[in-house]
C-alpha cells in the first residue's frame, strides 16, 4: 500500500512539474483570467484616438503579471547597465599580425570608438579591433597601399610576386596569351604593371573577368618588351605567385626551382583550405580574412599579387623550414679569443 501512494504522489508531482495537473490547469486559467481583464482595462482607459488608431496587444500571462510585479527602479537599472555593458575595459589585448605595418593615422582609425567617451586609446580585445576595422583599411593595410610606402618600401628586394591576365586568341577564344602582367614586392609595393599587345588578333578579351578592353592593348608594347622587363626583375629573385606555371607559361620563361614560391602547391596552406587546389580568393578568405576576386567585379593582377605575397608573408618562416633555409648560428669570431701563453712568446719570437 505504501508503495503505491509513493507511486501516486510522485505521479502527481510530476504532472506539477509538466503542467498538465488539474490544479495547474486551474491556476493557469486564472492567471490568463486576470491578465486579460488587466488588459482590458488598460485599453478602455486609454484615449479615443489611440483604440481607433490600433488595438492593444495581448502578453502572455507569465510575462505580463512579471511585468506589473517589478518594480519599474528595477527596470531602469538593468536598462542602463545593458546600455554600458561593453563600452570600458581594462583588459589589453594583442594586436593584429598585420598592426606592426600601421601608421599613427590608421592606428587612430582603426581603433574602437566609444559612444559617449570619444575616442578609445587602445582596443580592448581582437574581436573589437575586428569589428571597428572596416573592410576596406583592413584589406588596404593587410596587401599594401601606394600612399603608404616610404623610400625603403619601393625598393625591389629580394621577394616579388607575378599575375598575369589573357585574352583569347584564335576560335572563339579557345586559347590563352598574355594581356597583363603586374609585379609588387614584398611589402605590396607594384614593381612593373603592363599591357601586352598580342600578336594574334583578340577574338575574346574575356573583360568580364580579365579586365582588359581592346583600348588598353591598342598602344600597348609589345611582348618583347615586356618579356625582358618581367626577367630582368626575375633574375636573382626569389618569385612567388599562385599557380604560377601557369603565369611562367604564358611570358615564355623559365626560372629555377629553388627560386620558385607557389601558394596552391604549399602543404600548409592545402591543409587549410582543406583541398589539393586552392583557391587565392578561398586563401585570403581563410588565412587573411579578406574579400578578393569579388562576383561579378572584374580581377586585378595587382590585387591578386599583393594577395599572394601577403599569404607568402605569413607562410615564409615554416616555407624557410621545409626547404630546409633555417638560419645558420651566428659564430663566434676566432679574432677575439685569447692566445695560449705559449703560441703568444712564440708570435711574438
Amino acid at each position: 500500500m505504501s508503495t503505491q501512494k509513493r507511486a501516486s504522489s510522485n505521479w502527481i508531482t510530476l504532472k506539477k512539474k509538466m503542467g498538465t495537473n488539474s490544479r495547474t490547469r486551474v491556476r493557469r486559467r486564472r492567471a490568463q483570467r486576470s491578465a486579460r481583464q488587466v488588459t482590458e482595462s488598460e485599453a478602455s482607459a486609454a484615449p479615443a484616438s489611440s483604440e481607433a488608431a490600433s488595438t492593444p496587444k495581448l502578453l502572455r500571462p507569465s510575462r505580463a503579471l512579471a511585468a506589473k510585479a517589478r518594480p519599474a527602479s528595477s527596470r531602469t537599472r538593468a536598462g542602463t547597465s545593458a546600455a554600458s555593458a561593453g563600452v570600458h575595459t581594462s583588459a589589453k589585448a594583442d594586436l593584429p599580425w598585420f598592426a606592426e605595418d600601421l601608421s599613427a593615422e590608421d592606428l587612430k582609425l582603426a581603433l574602437p570608438r566609444s559612444r559617449s567617451m570619444g575616442d578609445v586609446s587602445e582596443p580592448s580585445s581582437a574581436q573589437q579591433w575586428e569589428g571597428y576595422l572596416d573592410d576596406a583599411t583592413k584589406k588596404r593595410l593587410i596587401l599594401g597601399d601606394e600612399r603608404d610606402m616610404t623610400a625603403e618600401k619601393r625598393e625591389v628586394g629580394h621577394y616579388i610576386a607575378v599575375d598575369c591576365e589573357m585574352v583569347g586568341v584564335g576560335p572563339r577564344g579557345s586559347r590563352s596569351v598574355l594581356a597583363r602582367v603586374s609585379i609588387v614586392n614584398w611589402h605590396g609595393h607594384v614593381v612593373l604593371d603592363r599591357f601586352v599587345k598580342p600578336k594574334e588578333l583578340v577574338t575574346d578579351y574575356r573583360t568580364w573577368v580579365s579586365g582588359v578592353r581592346a583600348k588598353d592593348l591598342r598602344h600597348a608594347p609589345s611582348f618583347e618588351t615586356v618579356q625582358k622587363e618581367v626577367a630582368d626583375l626575375f633574375r636573382g629573385r626569389v618569385v612567388v605567385g599562385h599557380a604560377i606555371e601557369n603565369d611562367l607559361k604564358a611570358l615564355l620563361l623559365s626560372h629555377p626551382r629553388a627560386l620558385l614560391r607557389d601558394t596552391a602547391t604549399f602543404k600548409p596552406l592545402r591543409e587549410i583550405a582543406g583541398t589539393k587546389h586552392p583557391g587565392l580568393r578561398k586563401l585570403c578568405e581563410l588565412v587573411l580574412g579578406i574579400q578578393i576576386q569579388q562576383t561579378g567585379h572584374a580581377h586585378s593582377p595587382v590585387e591578386d599579387a599583393r594577395a599572394t605575397m601577403a599569404l607568402f608573408r605569413t607562410q615564409k618562416d615554416a616555407w624557410d623550414q621545409s626547404l630546409g633555409h633555417a638560419k645558420p648560428a651566428r659564430r663566434r669570431s676566432t679574432s677575439s679569443l685569447p692566445r695560449p701563453k705559449a703560441a703568444a712568446d712564440w708570435w711574438g719570437d
